[in-house]
């Protein structure tokens, strides 16, 4: 018992002594029999009681068995909260005094009569976040509205009132995405779908409509004028509708500016400013800190094939970068065949086409006669790998960019960027997932192969992961690559949930969905693979997180079908990790993805693992290598 407490960091052990503390009750004690009578005792399992329910998702152990499964669930649904020296029911608005009455209270007739009582509508609100519970139990918060309520009543009555109708209105309209029930409820669908398009604005004074341009008051206005004839007959024009500026249009479709809601408001992720309004936005990719700030990107990051910021610098200084003669530096650009500095783009083109860099440059150009032949070599495998010859009918098995219906192309080099979130949980008991870190090795080292960039990160914060995945959301080296894939390796908490290193719950399809053709638009058409590799089991009752924007051109591969545990071992990792990567040792470059999911099927039921689940949206034919 006492080294259960040990494990999951209830009890600790005070350095130089034989004491013991009780990181619960703040208590210490010398020798395992008075902390032992201490963990039996009543003040413990009060203590432990009143933390599991301000933690009902924490899975320790040792503190669990203290409260009964009707009281933690009761907790996880909000029902039950500790408040001063005792228990609080906010069902039936009672205090009780102490963890045994708790108990009897829960299973009496008068609780399960509230529970049951339909009158009781906060609970959606408070588990979407609509709304929060304040200092008191009695006190209630809209957070759409921003009031404070005092009572279920006064609350029932406010969110069914019109000014949460028009507050939550303006709220879903201009965040359309958000696809919360107790929030999409206030709005037709008609009305939702119309602010996805971005025909329905949230301006002001009100809402407005983009395809007719004329703004209404409130909502019942506006359900009106959609449903009108006059607005039906107006055709959309999607060069005005989504953005007035033809212009505009380029930087949008390569990712160099990005759109948000409301669509007035636009996000340069060269630059990293955000600017209201298109002339506003114009001028900003027209001046001199974009300007500026493109040239350093692209002169860092050559390849980038963009044409808006291609245009920036001048073809001369593009090659120079690419055979590494100019270098990107905190105070400019630095020539490396001259060994100068340059403070803008101006200077450098200037340098660049004086006669002492081309006297400089004529200098380096005499290699040996073997310096020479190795050159033209490399020259040569680079020209063929990315100037390919043409065909007659170029098809995406002659590893062109053409587009297909059935099948990704895969030519880029590197083919692709894999991140590999890997939560170890190290030093934190029976949390620690033992021999986590060879998975990390072993994808390394099959990825690799196959001509993959890999980013392991590991041990990562919730907060930390949410800036991981946007940062990579954000990352213009998507750009230049063909593939995107991701695995998390984690404990679950949920089918579609899973922990960060700190316990935070990370939700998988917030994650999936950040990866949509708007919000990412690097990625736009192109395949985007996740392998998530936790137990989806324990709490089944979740249900799933549904996003209006879903993604496309996504699979995932689970290492386990919902409510079962994932397999690892401390000597070659998790049983996944481990298939995934003989199989594409043997397979990798030979069979397309699905293949290779009915390979590690295959795989994992001979290594004695749970049977992977497959999951996709709108998915073709996708191989690791050209076709």
């Amino acid at each position: 018992d006492l080294q259960q407490h040990l494990d999951d960091g209830v009890v600790s052990r005070v350095a130089t002594t034989s004491d013991f503390k009780c990181t619960v009750c703040g208590m210490q004690f010398s020798g395992e029999t008075p902390i032992l009578q201490h963990l039996g005792g009543r003040q413990h399992r009060e203590a432990g009681a009143r933390y599991m329910l301000a933690n009902p998702g924490r899975e320790c152990g040792s503190l669990r068995r203290l409260v009964k499964p009707v009281v933690l669930a009761a907790a996880g649904k909000g029902e039950v909260q500790a408040a001063g020296a005792g228990f609080r029911c906010n069902l039936c608005e009672v205090t009780i005094s102490g963890a045994t009455p708790l108990e009897d209270h829960l299973n009496s007739n008068s609780h399960k009569k509230h529970s049951a009582n339909d009158s009781h509508v906060l609970r959606p609100f408070l588990e979407d976040g609509v709304v929060s519970r304040g200092a008191s139990s009695n006190i209630f918060r809209c957070c759409v509205c921003c009031v404070d309520l005092t009572g279920q009543a006064s609350t029932q009555q406010h969110l069914e009132g019109k000014q949460h109708r028009e507050a939550g209105a303006k709220y879903v309209l201009g965040n359309p995405w958000d696809n919360r029930a107790t929030l999409t409820k206030l709005v037709k669908p008609t009305i939702l779908a119309a602010a996805k398009e971005n025909v329905v604005q949230v301006v002001d004074t009100g809402f407005r409509c983009v395809r007719c341009k004329v703004t209404l008051l409130s909502l019942t206005p506006l359900e009106d004028h959609l449903s009108s004839n006059g607005h039906k007959n107006t055709h959309a024009d999607e060069e005005t509708m989504v953005f007035q500026h033809p212009d505009l249009r380029q930087f949008l479709e390569e990712g160099i500016v990005i759109q948000c809601y409301p669509g007035n408001i636009f996000k340069c992720s060269v630059c990293h400013v955000d600017l209201t309004g298109e002339t506003p936005t114009l001028q900003h990719v027209e001046g001199k800190q974009h300007r500026e700030a493109g040239a350093r990107h692209l002169l860092a990051n050559p390849k980038d094939k963009r044409a808006s910021l291609r245009t920036l610098v001048k073809s001369m200084a593009i090659a120079a970068a690419e055979a590494g003669v100019v270098e990107v530096s905190a105070a400019g650009f630095k020539c490396t065949a001259c060994a100068v500095t340059l403070s803008g783009v101006a200077p450098l083109e200037e340098h660049l086409v004086s006669n002492n860099h081309k006297k400089r440059v004529d200098q380096d150009k005499t290699p040996n006669s073997c310096e020479a032949v190795t050159a033209l070599e490399t020259a040569l495998e680079k020209t063929l790998v990315i100037r390919p010859l043409p065909a007659a009918a170029p098809t995406p098995s002659q590893g062109t960019r053409a587009k297909s219906k059935y099948v990704y192309s895969v030519i880029s080099e590197p083919r692709g960027l894999v991140y590999v979130f890997n939560y170890t949980f190290k030093g934190q008991g029976k949390l620690q997932r033992n021999g986590a870190h060879l998975d990390s090795v072993n994808i390394q080292k099959t990825f690799e192969k196959l001509g993959y960039q890999i980013i392991v990160l590991e041990d990562l914060t919730g907060e930390e992961t949410f800036e991981q995945f946007e940062k990579i959301r954000e990352n213009p080296e998507l750009n230049g690559v063909d593939v995107l894939m991701v695995f998390i390796l984690s404990h679950g908490v949920d089918p579609y949930t899973f922990l960060a290193n700190d316990g935070t719950e990370v939700n998988l399809h917030s994650i999936r969905f950040g990866f949509s053709d708007r919000k990412c638009p690097y990625m736009r058409n192109k395949p985007k693979i996740f392998f998530a590799n936790y137990c989806r089991a324990d709490r089944m009752e979740r249900r799933e997180l549904k996003e209006a924007e879903e993604p496309s051109d996504m699979a995932t591969i689970h290492a386990a079908a919902e409510g079962v545990l994932a397999k690892r071992s401390p000597d070659f990792g998790t049983v996944f990790v481990k298939s995934l990567c003989d199989v594409l040792d043997s397979h990798g470059l030979s069979l397309d993805l699905r293949d290779l999911y009915i390979e590690l099927w295959c795989q994992m039921k001979e290594n004695d693992g749970t049977k992977p689940m497959w999951e996709d949206y709108v998915f073709k034919k996708f191989f690791l290598g050209p076709r």
